[in-house]
């Protein structure tokens, strides 16, 4: 086996490090245990195992409170079980007799403050088989590349044994300044991202490409890799051809018509079997109606990405946007995903052995967890609401639901991706729901739900010197709790009254859904101390829900914006930005100058550098970093409007007078740089 073909992970071996860490490693916890700070851990599965390697960004100390069953308290922490969770998804699905190791990291990828690139993952190599030189596996084809992990699932042997088989990178500055400052990551594994972005699914979508869904053909010249096939490639068609990429050969007027192909909209689809039986009944849109019978069947197939102009790392090598349901290998983040849908049939199709879902297994999904008839789910989301997949032979089922032994159906929302029980529009809502649902051919599933109560921090992390509220929302009208803490003394919960107390009385307020309100200060505390909560109701009516919050100490910055001419600037902006600390801590990131240009706000008084964006309309925005070493802070901001005694001679670009290139082109050039690492984008 003498031929490899890797020119993009040649370059890119400098920075994502080539060789593996170490050659053996400890089992992985379960991703709903904890994990301390380890550097490698291998996750055992039934079909196959996944060890993974945590080479930089996963040893981040900041303190953060557990999510969407992540049980981390750290950032680190969350990162390596959000890794260990789509390992445990993927290790039950891909087959292999050979380890599939898979390096990840953080590192500083392509961002702007409306659009990012989210994370990147490629296989480190791919082998072609040579009649005569190399034993081919009764399954491969010869001639053709295969991603390194694949061909160490068909050759039944590691043939890079002191080799990775994966580089995923991730971006560590998602949520900053200029790169999505609007959310960073969620490291849950629900559907309670709200405005961040969830790890879980980007980091299945990446390692999906790492896999070997991606075309090693350049789509820009429609030549094949040294003149070669790849896999992926063989199963592109060309409806208006009626031929795959691979029947094509590699002539020049060939070479045309694949890369015509790849910006034609839609006329490039997948030729894999069995992708296209996965498909069948389930996508509503996105697919070649052969039929005409506006439902996906027999001889069907699959669109492909293919827009005009060509958009490098996401063309060819993904699913169709307009894919209905929602697939997790489109181009764009597709929020939810557990598995990795019909991508698991093109891997199958590739030449991976795989498990495919059992469709006479009926049974439910609840954010990811199976759950099946007759047991009961506790929801961790507060009042948040609940998305539920059935999972069968048929897409024809019905449902009802009870709250309370009331019936409560009309809750029940049902979309493209499965049943959303919404959370009632006011009143109380913690408490007991049975669910049915049923389907044409299977027994009727039934499952409890308990919904605990909801509990609003004012601030999800104190800073002392400060003054917050606990707010417990769900339960009845003068329903009476009692509330225990981990650490006394240390936050003081008041009532209305400003009176110490242990429980307290819910308002009979339906619209606001009954709250119970609590004053809550925090002593002066030195360093970074964690308090749990627990709030049980008196009549245990509802279950206890408990909560943990994080006392920092915290520490006075003062801001002043003056004008060149040192005159003060009032209603000057202060945004500062966004991290997953001032995320935790949620104090309000910004904030305007007042009349003698000033502003001051508490920070944490922790080693953080916080990074700090000053801009005021007709002047030129400033972004400075402050830590606590420094706490008084200048900033002078410099008009923007030309003097009135002077000319502008520069011409503007597109003016006839010269000019430089536009940054978005130069930026986008670049991308070709990293063309195999398939970047998903926000």
């Amino acid at each position: 086996m003498n031929i490899n073909y890797s020119p993009y992970f040649l370059l890119a071996s400098l920075a994502f490090g080539l060789f593996s860490q170490t050659s053996l490693g400890a089992a992985c916890p379960a991703s709903s245990d904890n994990i301390g700070n380890v550097t490698s851990c291998i996750v055992d599965g039934s079909a196959s195992d996944i060890k993974l390697n945590f080479i930089s960004g996963f040893d981040s100390s900041t303190t953060t409170t557990p999510q969407g069953g992540n049980n981390g308290t750290t950032i680190g922490e969350q990162r390596r079980l959000a890794f260990i969770k789509a390992a445990e998804i993927l290790a039950e699905q891909i087959v292999s007799t050979q380890m599939i190791e898979v390096d990840a990291q953080f590192s500083a990828l392509e961002c702007s403050s409306n659009s990012a690139i989210l994370g990147s993952a490629g296989a480190t190599n791919s082998f072609a088989y040579q009649e005569g030189i190399d034993v081919i596996p009764a399954t491969a084809i010869k001639d053709t590349f295969y991603p390194v992990a694949l061909a160490n699932a068909l050759s039944n042997s590691d043939l890079l044994p002191d080799a990775s088989d994966i580089q995923a990178n991730f971006n560590s500055n998602l949520g900053m300044f200029n790169c999505l400052s609007g959310g960073g990551w969620y490291y849950g594994f629900d559907d309670n991202t709200k405005r961040s972005t969830g790890f879980l699914t980007v980091l299945l979508h990446e390692v999906t490409h790492g896999l070997g869904f991606t075309s090693l053909t350049d789509p820009v010249t429609g030549k094949k890799p040294a003149d070669m096939d790849d896999i992926f490639s063989n199963f592109l068609y060309i409806k208006s051809e009626a031929k795959t990429w691979t029947e094509l050969s590699t002539s020049n007027s060939d070479n045309i018509k694949r890369k015509n192909s790849a910006v034609s909209g839609s006329n490039l689809f997948w030729n894999g079997q069995n992708a296209n039986d996965l498909a069948i009944g389930k996508l509503t849109s996105g697919f070649s109606d052969n039929d005409s019978s506006f439902d996906f069947t027999s001889g069907d197939r699959i669109q492909m990405y293919a827009p005009n102009p060509l958009e490098p790392g996401s063309s060819v090598s993904h699913f169709d946007i307009s894919a209905s349901p929602n697939e997790l290998m489109e181009p764009n983040l597709a929020l939810n995903a557990c598995d990795i849908g019909l991508a698991l049939g093109v891997l199958e199709d590739i030449g991976w052995a795989v498990t495919l879902p059992d469709n006479n297994d009926f049974y439910l999904n609840i954010h990811c967890q199976q759950i099946k008839n007759g047991e009961t789910y506790i929801n961790g989301f507060d009042g948040d609401s609940i998305k539920i997949t059935p999972v069968s032979d048929t897409d024809s089922y019905t449902y009802s639901l009870t709250y309370e032994s009331v019936d409560a159906s009309d809750l029940i929302q049902e979309t493209d991706n499965g049943l959303i029980i919404n959370t009632k529009s006011n009143g109380e809502f913690a408490g007991t729901y049975e669910l049915t649902v049923s389907n044409s051919s299977d027994p009727d599933i039934t499952i409890t739900i308990n919904r605990p109560l909801r509990l609003i921090w004012s601030s999800h992390a104190l800073l002392n010197n400060e003054k917050y509220t606990l707010r417990i929302e769900g339960g009845g009208a003068n329903k009476v709790y009692d509330l225990t803490q981990s650490e006394t003394g240390t936050i003081n919960f008041l009532n209305l009254k400003n009176e110490s107390t242990t429980f307290i009385s819910a308002i009979n307020s339906p619209s606001e859904y009954n709250p119970a309100l609590l004053n809550i200060t925090s002593n002066t505390v030195t360093s970074p101390l964690t308090v749990e909560t627990t709030v049980s109701s008196q009549d245990n009516t509802y279950d206890d829900v408990s909560s943990t919050v994080t006392v920092y100490p915290s520490i006075l910055h003062s801001f002043t914006v003056t004008d060149t001419s040192n005159s003060a600037i009032s209603n000057a902006n202060i945004v500062i930005g966004n991290s997953s600390l001032i995320e935790e801590v949620g104090i309000d990131r910004s904030l305007t100058t007042n009349s003698t240009g000033t502003q001051s706000l508490y920070l944490p008084d922790t080693s953080n550098i916080f990074s700090v964006k000053i801009s005021k309309t007709n002047y030129i925005s400033q972004i400075i970093t402050v830590d606590s070493s420094n706490t008084s802070h200048k900033i002078t901001l410099v008009s923007n409007q030309p003097s009135e005694n002077v000319t502008q001679t520069t011409p503007k670009f597109g003016s006839g007078g010269g000019g430089s290139l536009p940054v978005w082109f130069i930026a986008l050039s670049g991308l070709f740089l990293i063309r195999r690492s398939r970047p998903l984008r926000h």
